[in-house]
């Protein structure tokens, strides 16, 4: 079992492989403590990837498509929606389960999960690749043309067009190089599909990989300005940098205060930032977290109709003290789109966030020491 508490400022190692406390073998001397020490201020050489969550990881698989083939994107969504559908969903996880918790928070992986990862990126390969037409939106002519002269090229194209927003990264030569790698020498249409695949299981794509620049600081690292980009963007609409956020980053101009300021309160009005609050507020107040509270409130509330009408009037009322809530966007339907166990009527927070919540995104835990 691998511990690691920078809280109490310990790291080390203690027990089997399996992560059970093993008894000391007789054959062997006694317990080395010297693997595990304890000192202030003590870090750990890793730190856990954070996973994106299933709503998260729903919401980017159809950015994806989406970005590869925009005209194609719902017939290959509905196409991939069984295997999205099967991968494990999220169980509410916090300090205190009867008080609440957030599916945000749910970081345990399951075989399911990564076998399922992968599963969904082959289906969505098989989808494009399957149909000329789709072939061409993503690829070019180059891909469905008799001439092999020009398959490297446009392979790399290919990459260079699809790998960063997949990535949520700019892609250097060597990322080219190594998808490359995966179509071999001789190139054929599968050889996309095969691509897609290992882009939409790339750790950079199911989990949020942040190493930073520069040297730490007061034991955090300053974000680059995509990974700053990443963050606003999950932070309030549950997915990855729209084309304006993507393009302020490439710039490097989105690391400053008064542009990142002004992005922090775009996105905060924009309509999509509506997902994250019903979310946020929906499992924070369920009431199915209360216990047995629940059953004691059941005989005195409204009927659900009108309290959801009481919850909506009062909300509308209280977000006009302070900030206007912007018209709601009308709901796209999505394959992908995961239902409610229930409806709920949301309502937007008062809060502006560009202040110092805001702030903290800029910035991650240090993970050297």
């Amino acid at each position: 079992m691998v511990l690691a508490s920078t809280g109490l400022g310990c790291i080390g190692a203690i027990g089997g492989e399996d992560g059970e406390s093993a008894p000391p073998d007789p054959n062997e001397t006694a317990y080395a403590t010297s693997a595990f020490e304890c000192k202030p201020g003590i870090l750990p050489d890793e730190l856990p990837l954070r996973r994106v969550s299933n709503l998260q990881y729903r919401n980017v698989v159809e950015d994806a498509v989406r970005s590869i083939v925009p005209t194609h994107a719902d017939a290959v969504l509905t196409e991939v929606s069984s295997p999205v559908n099967a991968l494990p969903r999220d169980s509410r996880s916090g300090p205190e389960p009867k008080y609440g918790g957030f599916r945000r928070l749910d970081q345990a992986i399951f075989q399911e999960t990564v076998s399922g990862a992968y599963k969904v990126g082959a289906e969505v390969g098989k989808a494009i690749v399957d149909d000329p037409a789709r072939l061409t939106e993503a690829a070019g002519s180059c891909a469905t043309d008799a001439d092999a002269s020009n398959d490297g090229a446009c392979i790399d194209a290919f990459i260079e067009k699809i790998a960063p927003r997949i990535l949520r990264r700019p892609i250097t030569t060597d990322d080219v190089a190594f998808y490359h790698a995966v179509a071999g020498s001789t190139l054929e249409a599968e050889d996309y599909a095969d691509i897609i695949t290992v882009l939409l299981s790339a750790p950079s794509f199911l989990y949020f990989v942040e190493p930073g620049v520069g040297e730490p600081a007061d034991g955090a690292v300053q974000l680059s300005a995509h990974e700053l980009a990443n963050r606003l963007s999950f932070h309030f609409w549950q997915t990855g940098p729209d084309d304006e956020l993507w393009a302020l980053a490439d710039s490097g101009e989105l690391s400053k205060d008064e542009v990142y300021q002004a992005q922090v309160e775009r996105l905060f009005s924009d309509p999509r930032a509506q997902r994250a609050l019903d979310e946020f507020y929906g499992e924070w107040l369920d009431p199915q977290h209360l216990g047995p509270t629940s059953t004691r409130f059941a005989a005195t509330s409204p009927r659900p109709a009108r309290r959801a009408s009481t919850w909506s009037t009062r909300s509308r009322g209280w977000a006009g003290t302070t900030r206007s809530t912007p018209p709601r966007a009308s709901t796209r339907s999505s394959p992908l789109t995961a239902r409610s166990p229930r409806t709920r009527t949301s309502r937007r927070s008062t809060v502006s966030p560009s202040g110092t919540a805001a702030s903290r995104l800029r910035s991650r835990p240090s993970a050297k020491a």
